[in-house]
């Protein structure tokens, strides 16, 4: 689609006078090429996330208060493109994160940052096996 808006740009100048050089047609090549490329890493370099954790059964509503805090708070985080949290139909005590992250850099600056460190610190009291954090890339 942005190669297209480029050429018939490049068309519309071409057919009108006067006529653009050979190097102004290979230049808005070239643009058109790399902004391409530029917008295709762009969408293939995200950081999918899915992490799981269980809660205690008698913690599970003191649990799920404290995990939707911290969605808030994500997802006003540079480069977070996502962050849902779901809890499973038949087992309430299962929680999972589906998370999607700009980069890497921003995924690494989530798990350093305050609220998550602190909500580690709580995490031997609420939740009994987890988190168990996977990163993913999208193949399709």
């Amino acid at each position: 689609m942005i190669a297209d808006i480029f050429c018939r740009r490049v068309l519309f100048r071409y057919t009108s006078s006067p006529r653009p050089s050979l190097e102004y047609i290979e230049g808005y090549l070239n643009k058109t090429t790399e902004l391409t490329a530029k917008v295709q890493s762009m969408s293939t370099s995200t950081v999918r996330v899915v992490a799981r954790l269980i809660a205690f059964p008698d913690k599970v509503e003191e649990a799920k208060v404290f995990l939707l805090d911290l969605v808030k708070t994500t997802q006003a985080e540079a480069g977070c493109l996502q962050y849902d949290l779901l809890q499973n139909q038949t087992e309430p005590t299962d929680f999972t994160f589906v998370e999607e992250w700009e980069s890497l850099t921003a995924l690494e600056n989530h798990l350093a940052s305050t609220h998550i460190q602190a909500a580690l610190a709580r995490v031997p009291e609420l939740i009994a096996e987890g988190p168990d954090i996977r990163r993913y890339t999208a193949l399709s």
